[in-house]
């Protein structure tokens, strides 16, 4: 009898450690792979929104261009796909934002929501037709239009994430007023450093840093498992480089071998920022997240390389990895892995565990 109840209490211990302990791996990532390819992937598209939300534990994605370009008219998506261990599945909630490509989504854990903000929608190729800057929050369910007294200045792809070290949800927006918020210029043009606002559930508040990183259209705001702080980072030769002279070609050409020359790494700790001096960065357009399990901001980059900032430095971890196109990148805490889901023409899915990747091609 006593043997009986040890075997008992030994298995019902190691079934709640499995269970229970959420960095633990639930699924081998094979096997995972498996699954999702059975369920098939969201249709294929660029410029979507995708994040971890932790209180439902699985991955967000909204939105974007979708691939069937057609003429000179783009097609915008307001569809909302979930993630999880059994694959991907389409929510379909009541009322939802309206279409849109590069709109901004993060997690906020303060309000246990994930939030949306901005992005546009875009008609015609040759202009920014409708920038958006209303702010959604999902529950998991539903979609929630808010109605904030202040908003910050309209902007694509604006740079999110949950900051723990003030306990807010955080967006970087060009300064009310200045051209890069003009989107009657039809293109985003920097100009300026970027302002601070953050969400407390019901309205944004803005904050004027004594400095700050400067405008980039491509960058990332990541939260720094190392500082508790963001990490800021952005490689973006078209718009750091100066104006081109009339008549020459309107590239930037200077060598980058480092990726120092058009990049911008800064770190903020909750009261400053601080702009970082690295000897080296990625030298080329990339997705990132935050990798809980190896507690490091990674950027997987055009490069075929892995980057990870840890030290004051960026450091390539891994050669030789996909090259996602088009692509966005969030961690899933529940099935360590790293997600990245992408490529304009076909979709796919690429996911991450420590050194090894798995492709889940479309159907």
């Amino acid at each position: 009898m006593m043997r009986r109840v040890w075997l008992i209490t030994l298995i019902a211990g190691v079934l709640a450690g499995c269970i229970g302990d959420s960095t633990r791996p639930i699924l081998g990532i094979a096997t995972l792979a498996r699954f999702t390819e059975r369920t098939g992937l969201p249709p294929a598209r660029n410029q979507t929104a995708m994040t971890y939300d932790a209180t439902r534990r699985n991955v967000v994605l909204f939105g974007g261009q979708a691939a069937n370009l057609t003429g000179t008219h783009y097609t915008d998506l307001a569809d909302t796909w979930l993630f999880n261990g059994n694959g991907w599945h389409e929510a379909h909630p009541r009322t939802h934002p309206a279409a849109r490509e590069g709109a901004s989504m993060s997690y906020d854990a303060q309000t246990k929501e994930t939030v949306l903000i901005g992005g546009i929608e875009r008609v015609n190729p040759a202009r920014n037709d409708n920038v958006k800057t209303d702010t959604w929050t999902w529950d998991g369910e539903r979609w929630h239009h808010e109605h904030p007294s202040h908003i910050p200045p309209a902007w694509p792809h604006v740079p999110i994430s949950f900051d723990a070290a003030t306990n807010a949800l955080t967006i970087l927006a060009p300064q009310a007023g200045s051209a890069a918020s003009n989107a009657a210029l039809g293109a985003f043009t920097n100009g300026g450093s970027f302002v601070r606002w953050t969400w407390d559930g019901h309205d944004w508040t803005e904050h004027h840093d004594a400095d700050a990183p400067r405008l980039s259209f491509h960058g990332t705001l990541l939260r720094d498992p190392t500082t508790n702080g963001l990490l800021y980072f952005t490689y973006d030769p078209d718009t750091s480089c100066p104006p081109p002279v009339p008549g020459s070609p309107a590239k930037c050409d200077h060598p980058d071998p480092t990726g120092t020359y058009y990049s911008q790494t800064w770190t903020w700790n909750g009261s400053q920022w601080t702009h970082e001096q690295p000897n080296r960065a990625p030298n080329a357009s990339a997705v990132a997240a935050t990798d809980t399990r190896d507690r490091a901001v990674t950027v997987v980059s055009a490069n075929q390389e892995t980057w990870t900032w840890k030290h004051h430095n960026w450091a390539i971890t891994a050669r030789s990895v996909p090259a996602p196109s088009d692509a966005v990148a969030a961690f899933d805490n529940e099935l360590d892995v790293l997600v990245v889901f992408g490529a304009s023409n076909s979709p796919n899915l690429w996911l991450r565990r420590a050194t090894t990747w798995r492709t889940v091609p479309p159907h």
